[in-house]
């Protein structure tokens, strides 16, 4: 299991000690109505204490956020810089919000150490429509009607207000994703979906393989109707046993066959050409309809504006 080291700077202690996250779990509960929507999600950290001490030592892990609302019983401070400084161009950066979580025993005593403990957060956010964060849009199906879908932008900064987490490049963890959903929905995420379980509410409890070790801009969803979104055939490159596909809706797939080949033909070069193979079982390349970024690298999960892939000839 791979995990990382957080430093001082996301370790609080009134003492020196340092523990290592070595895996996260992230589960959106995502509901959808004519109105309101709202995501409800979990969030399970796993860790162990690599430090032996016999200090008393009040630990606090900090997470950086800025939109989530946590409602574990937590304590959440504020902090604002005042005055402002002077230079405007990064307005985001003028008040952070801090979650921090104190650990009682303390967790440094010898006889807790080499143990893994896990810190359980519920808690909710906002779905939004600015193409940041995790976020609706519309679009139009082969009948002139308007549908909606769910996609996300983590990039640079947005995965924080998502779900807390330590929101830096530098910090990476293996990812498992479980999204909730009706069953009239299809999902997508970085991995492949491991397994489906039918809910006592008829809803569908989809689980994706995990991801690799990964910073959080690269996390991507996407749900939309399975009525008006679809895959391309798999193609396979039988050498290295990697899965290429093109996704979109349903009906302009046959406008995304160039950009199927093109994927296929490009991922199957490089393999060859650097001799490096790539790390995932499977490339996906989705063609959004209301993408803002034109398109983004999400590990196993591209997602790529609709108007960049679609060519009909």
């Amino acid at each position: 299991m791979q995990s990382f080291s957080i430093d001082e700077s996301d370790v609080e202690t009134t003492r020196k000690s340092t523990y290592s996250v070595s895996k996260k779990l992230f589960w959106p509960v995502v509901l959808l109505s004519a109105a309101i929507f709202i995501v409800l999600l979990v969030l399970t950290i796993y860790f162990g204490v690599n430090q032996k001490s016999k200090n008393e030592v009040e630990n606090g892990l900090t997470i950086l956020s800025t939109t989530t609302t946590v409602s574990s019983p937590t304590t959440t401070t504020t902090t604002t810089i005042s005055p402002l400084p002077p230079v405007q161009r990064i307005p985001t950066n003028l008040q952070q919000l801090f979650y921090h979580l104190t650990i009682t025993p303390d967790l440094i005593d010898e006889s807790f150490t080499g143990t893994t403990y896990t810190i359980h957060i519920d808690y909710e956010g906002d779905i939004i429509r600015d193409l940041n964060g995790l976020y609706i849009s519309d679009y139009v199906d082969i009948n002139g009607q308007d549908g909606i879908f769910m996609a996300s932008q983590m990039e640079p900064t947005y995965a924080r207000g998502v779900f807390p987490c330590v929101d830096e490049p530098a910090r990476k963890a293996i990812f498992i994703i479980n999204i909730i959903h009706d069953s009239s929905y299809a999902v997508w995420s970085n991995g492949e979906i491991d397994r489906t379980e039918t809910l006592s509410d008829g809803r569908i409890l989809t689980h994706f393989t995990p991801t690799l070790n990964m910073s959080t801009f690269l996390l991507a969803f996407i749900m939309a109707p399975k009525s008006d979104f679809a895959c391309r055939p798999n193609l396979l490159i039988n050498s290295k046993n990697i899965t290429s596909r093109i996704c979109g809706r349903a009906d302009i797939l046959s406008q995304l066959a160039y950009a199927d080949e093109v994927a296929y033909k490009v991922l199957e070069f490089f393999n060859t050409y650097f001799d490096i193979d790539y790390p995932l079982p499977k490339i996906e390349h989705f063609a959004v309809p209301d993408f803002g970024g034109g398109a983004m690298e999400n590990y196993g999960k591209h997602k790529i504006s609709l108007n960049e892939m679609n060519f009909n000839s």
